[in-house]
């Protein structure tokens, strides 16, 4: 395998490939340009295996041997977080916001006609003003990272896929 499979991986991971449910998120991988993304479904993505066939140590190994950084989110606890300063100093702030396209929107969540796209469970809400099934319109590729503001490249999800789908929790 090469370097060249592993930015292919990142690729397909940012593209939605996610052929598995559930996949262990304790180790995680940064590409290139910092992003970090779930090693285990990096690595089957890279294997072309399922993720429960195999243990992280080689994963890990091979692609700290490529000098990709591995981080295991238990490494960090709240005990060793700086204690900060009671009253901080205020700082301006700039947010790129991307405008999305309501017809997108629209059609996105027609097509998945009250069901989670991920889950396919309904939706666990209704909207007070008009009562619609309540989902979150997800883009598979992020628009901060080149995805396109498409109906080919958005989901309709639940909150908790849509969480999922983020932080993966």
């Amino acid at each position: 395998m090469t370097v060249k499979d592993i930015e292919n991986a990142f690729a397909r991971y940012e593209n939605g490939e996610r052929p598995w449910r559930l996949v262990e998120r304790d180790w995680y991988v940064a590409n290139s340009t910092g992003i970090l993304y779930p090693l285990k479904y990096i690595w089957a993505l890279v294997t072309n295996s399922n993720p429960k066939s195999f243990n992280t140590r080689d994963a890990r190994a091979e692609l700290t041997e490529r000098n990709y950084s591995v981080i295991n989110k238990n490494q960090f606890s709240t005990q060793d977080a700086p204690v900060g300063k009671k009253k901080p100093g205020a700082k301006l702030v700039l947010i790129l916001s991307y405008e999305r396209s309501e017809e997108v929107k629209k059609a996105v969540l027609k097509r998945a006609n009250g069901l989670c796209e991920r889950c396919e469970s309904p939706a666990p809400f209704k909207r007070k003003k008009d009562k619609t099934p309540y989902l979150e319109v997800h883009h598979k590729k992020q628009l901060a990272h080149g995805g396109e503001d498409t109906i080919k490249n958005a989901i309709a999800l639940c909150p908790n896929c849509h969480r999922y789908e983020h932080y993966g929790v």
